[in-house]
């Protein structure tokens, strides 16, 4: 079931262990999401759930967990305080080390757990450009830094092998850019324990061709003194180091392999030598990442560092096609948000809106580093409002984020009543729970202080008060029956 395996036998440290681990359940892990919440929250709502966690060695943030269904059915989950993934796909984010107010490309981002995993380490400020040639899978990943809070994100579909300059963030390139390639997958026997169908040598070949033009184009979009990271999860030396020597040998001496080291992460070095050919020594700094060394899936990371520059085109300094609203015509939703939250209006001022299409309205951290103006943006942001009915509607998105700011007409709801509302059933409400409402309206629906969604104030008479549930049927359903 393992034999195409076989051809690494001799570069795996310890074989019988790589064997028995590559055939072991894949335990999960989940990140807490400092965006909207304090680790120690996260810890105790764990604890709580009955859901055993691990810290893990080489990620402040990040746990194993013992049941990450009963995690995803969670409401802290639901609305954005965690999210579940694989531990070692969290390391090419940690090793690119986005700082915050920087120029990120994630090249290949669907499904966007590392954008948003990425946005989370910069705390929503500067710019990341979340690429991906899928038009579905680029709709999952908006969606998910939706949930997430994630207000600094560009969503592009384009070839990310030919991405063009005028995609290019700032005056030389972007800081920081992520290549996390399309691969055979070898390293995902854990979750597929019959292996990829298609893994053989020729396949590998097939791939390399594709992730040497990626990474490729990565180098040629970076800014000198950049940084640029390359993973994928197989091991094959044609899809690793040979794509990493290639770029090595078209840019000879303006980019190189640096130390890559995480404490607390075992891993094995990279390999300067596989059938019959030889790659430049750098290779060797690389990480591959065994299953047994750390329980966790197979990964390669390199990590590249741009050190001098060539003449290439400047990014577009045009907005976007999407219509961006100026001040002056924004001033009729934020007068209501202000009366009907007493919401000081004053924090939007460092954002921007743009018009996503003929219903909604899309806001964005305001950066002086901009957005790119080609290829169009297929997203900006994060889904603001919709002003097309009666007044205008916060989304479930906005009114997560933004609701630490409303102060009026917000509704605290018992655990019973929360899994009543995600499920858009009406909950009854006592009189204790409606002091904070001036009437019937929108609502915001909170769970122990933290912002939940939007919701419809109605009553019956004078006596009986209660909500119908605007939460999105789809967030719900997708992520199963609230636990």
């Amino acid at each position: 079931m393992m034999e195409f395996l076989e051809r690494y036998r001799d570069i795996v440290d310890d074989w019988p262990a790589f064997l028995h681990f590559s055939r072991k359940p894949l335990k999960s892990g989940v990140w807490v999401n400092l965006l909207k919440t304090e680790q120690r929250v996260c810890e105790r709502l764990l604890q709580e759930a009955g859901i055993d966690f691990e810290p893990l060695r080489w990620c402040r943030f990040g746990y194993r967990v013992s049941d990450p269904g009963a995690v995803v059915s969670s409401w802290f989950f639901l609305v954005g305080l965690c999210h579940v993934q694989d531990v070692i796909s969290l390391v090419p984010v940690i090793l690119l080390d986005p700082q915050p107010g920087e120029s990120v490309l994630d090249l290949c981002a669907a499904p966007g757990n590392k954008t948003s995993f990425a946005a989370m380490l910069m705390k929503n400020s500067g710019r990341i450009v979340a690429n991906d040639m899928d038009t579905h899978r680029l709709g999952t990943a908006m969606h998910l830094c939706a949930r997430l809070g994630v207000v600094t994100a560009v969503f592009t579909k384009y070839n990310g092998a030919s991405y063009p300059y005028s995609g290019m963030i700032g005056d030389a390139g972007f800081d920081r850019i992520l290549v996390d390639a399309p691969c055979s997958g070898e390293g995902t026997t854990r979750k597929n324990p019959s292996g990829p169908g298609w893994c053989d040598k020729d396949f590998s070949l097939r791939m390399s061709r594709l992730q040497k033009a990626l990474l490729e184009r990565a180098v040629r979009l970076c800014k000198p003194g950049g940084r640029i990271v390359y993973s994928t999860c197989t091991y094959a030396p044609e899809e690793n180091e040979e794509v990493v020597d290639h770029v090595l040998r078209v840019f000879d001496g303006l980019i190189s392999v640096i130390d890559a080291d995480l404490p607390g992460l075992v891993c094995s070095e990279g390999i300067d030598s596989w059938e019959g050919r030889s790659f430049d020594r750098q290779v060797r700094k690389c990480l591959r990442i065994w299953p047994h060394q750390n329980d966790t899936g197979g990964f390669f990371v390199a990590v590249l560092e741009k050190s001098g520059d060539r003449e290439y085109p400047r990014g577009s300094e045009k907005d976007p096609a999407l219509v961006r609203w100026k001040k002056d015509e924004v001033c009729s939703w934020m007068s209501f948000l202000e009366k009907r939250f007493e919401i000081d209006t004053t924090a939007f001022d460092a954002y921007q809106f743009y018009r996503g299409n003929k219903k909604r309205v899309h806001v964005i951290k305001a950066e002086k580093l901009g957005i790119p103006g080609f290829p169009v943006p297929l997203g900006i942001g994060m889904p603001f409002l919709k002003d097309q009915g009666a007044v205008p509607k916060l989304t479930t998105a906005a009114s997560m984020y933004f609701g630490a700011m409303i102060r009026k007409n917000a509704v605290d709801l018992s655990r019973e009543q929360l899994g009543a509302y995600f499920r858009r059933e009406e909950v009854t409400l006592t009189k204790e729970q409606i002091s904070l409402c001036d009437g019937r309206g929108y609502v915001l629906v909170r769970h122990r202080g933290v912002p939940c969604g939007l919701a419809m104030l109605k009553s019956r008479g004078s006596e009986i008060w209660y909500l119908e549930s605007l939460f999105p049927a789809g967030w719900a359903k997708a992520y199963g029956q609230l636990n």
